[in-house]
């Protein structure tokens, strides 16, 4: 699914506010901007706010992982929206991006 939808992302005091569609088209966008926001962090991990991600695909997962394959520990995911929780829970990846802490 190629997305037409804006990808919104923002940057926050503790990391990234993402929104809209994450998917083959939209995928490097995200990429880029977490590792921007790695390679500028005064503290890691870099947190990140997925609560108005209204799609991800494979390719949104691709873009996380890479992100967290290049800084191990990097990127955590703080308040998923139920589309990010449903893919990651399909992919068994939950536990390497969930804050298990704010849980």
């Amino acid at each position: 699914m190629v997305s037409d939808a804006p990808l919104a992302i923002t940057v926050t005091a503790a990391g990234l506010s993402i929104a809209g569609e994450i998917d083959v088209a939209t995928a490097p966008t995200l990429r880029t901007a977490i590792g921007a926001a790695i390679a500028v962090a005064d503290r890691l991990p870099i947190l990140l706010d997925m609560s108005e991600v209204s799609f991800i695909d494979s390719s949104g997962v691709s873009a996380l992982v890479m992100s967290q394959r290049r800084s191990p520990g990097a990127v955590r995911i703080v308040t998923p929206s139920r589309a990010v929780t449903r893919i990651l829970d399909i992919t068994g990846m939950s536990e390497y991006f969930m804050d298990m802490s704010a849980a």
